[in-house]
């Protein structure tokens, strides 16, 4: 069926990222129930789409524009993936230390999806609680196939879209979490968390003057790193909504970040940060929509974000692969180069370097390649 429709798409007069926003956010309630039936509709829709996405390249019709069909008549994912628009890149060399633990962990080249799929998967709330245990059908897809392993520890902390934890940043605030990070303390995660100081004082160069995107972040700890540094602008994208004092600090929800981006209203990120907010995409804990590839889908997403070239410093809980659903997950052999896709991975830094293979919760150093037209 599959093949059936890339080969003849459905002629759809116009494809647009309003449209398609507008199609998710009446259509959200459909996603957080497990019915399969609207699952492969879902699926045919987007394929439908990306088959006529790639089937043209026409500007001279207006029906057929949005606002990132630019004049160099590419299409949306030849835009998100700068094919044709390759830049070289000073890439960074890879200092990452030896040792027994994933110290010769790569990304796949690419993501296996398209990052326009990426951008279409849905950031709206569920419109049901979530789920104690994985519904039957998705099982074999949080699995990996049964690859990692999956435990049941649940937690209901469901606030995408309405008010965050800490909802008010205020000036006062913000200037005392500078000074918690030149002092490193103050961050949400006690001693794990102080690598996270670490890379961004080693990284400062790449920081100053530049515009920085914090993915995940209930207190502003991350966000006064980068402002301690010289960071021109911050953005903090976070599930629930927060009202900034600072002015160099700017936040907004998931949905609203991917509308205003695919219209062309954000311009590209220097470098980012992510520190334990990644292992939970897709899994309902905080309201979000079951994705068993949540996690991979807005690592994929950063790709098109970051400047080619650019920085991501991601803090996750690495180990043995596994699943505690749903909760987090921990990254290892398998699932780490699929995240990874798309990154050269620069550096990992420990708190101490681990002597077995234990979880914990290390910041890795990634540049991106998408846009680079030199690979080593």
């Amino acid at each position: 069926m599959a093949d059936m429709i890339r080969k003849y798409p459905v002629p759809l007069p116009c494809i647009s990222s309003a449209k398609v926003v507008s199609l998710f956010k009446k259509m959200y309630a459909f996603f957080s129930c497990p019915n399969i039936f609207v699952l492969i509709c879902l699926q045919l829709l987007i394929t439908s789409s990306l088959a006529f996405l790639r089937s043209t390249n026409r500007t001279d019709d207006p029906k057929l524009r949005t606002k990132l069909w630019y004049k160099s008549g590419k299409n949306l994912e030849q835009w998100l993936s700068r094919e044709g628009a390759e830049v070289e890149c000073s890439l960074l060399l890879r200092v990452v230390e030896p040792g027994k633990w994933f110290s010769k962990i790569d990304g796949l080249p690419k993501p296996e999806f398209t990052l326009l799929s990426a951008w279409l998967k849905p950031e709206y709330p569920s419109a049901q609680k979530s789920p104690r245990t994985i519904p039957e059908f998705l099982k074999k897809n949080f699995s990996m196939d049964g690859k990692i392993r999956v435990e049941y520890k649940y937690d209901n902390r469901a606030y995408l879209g309405g008010k965050a934890k800490y909802s008010e940043w205020t000036q006062e605030l913000l200037e005392q979490k500078i000074q918690d990070a030149k002092n490193r303390v103050g961050n949400s995660y006690g001693e794990d968390g102080k690598q996270v100081f670490d890379v961004l004082a080693k990284y400062k160069e790449y920081i100053e003057g530049k515009r920085a995107l914090v993915i995940g972040s209930e207190k502003p700890w991350v966000e006064g790193g980068f402002l301690l540094y010289g960071a021109e602008k911050v953005t903090t994208l976070e599930f629930g909504t927060i009202n900034s004092g600072h002015p160099k600090i700017e936040t907004v929800l998931p949905s609203v970040f991917t509308e205003r981006f695919l219209n062309g209203k954000y311009e590209l990120f220097d470098v980012a940060c992510s520190y334990s907010s990644l292992e939970h995409d897709g899994l309902g804990r905080y309201g979000d929509i079951l994705n068993p590839i949540g996690d991979l889908q807005s690592m994929a997403k950063m790709l098109s974000i970051i400047k080619p070239g650019g920085l991501v410093f991601l803090g996750l809980p690495m180990g043995l692969d596994g699943l505690h659903f749903n909760l987090h997950r921990y990254y290892g052999v398998i699932r780490l180069p699929y995240l990874l896709a798309g990154w050269k991975l620069v550096e990992i830094v420990y708190v101490s370097l681990p002597q077995k293979l234990e979880h914990n919760q290390p910041v890795l150093v990634l540049q991106n390649m998408n846009g680079c037209s030199n690979k080593v």
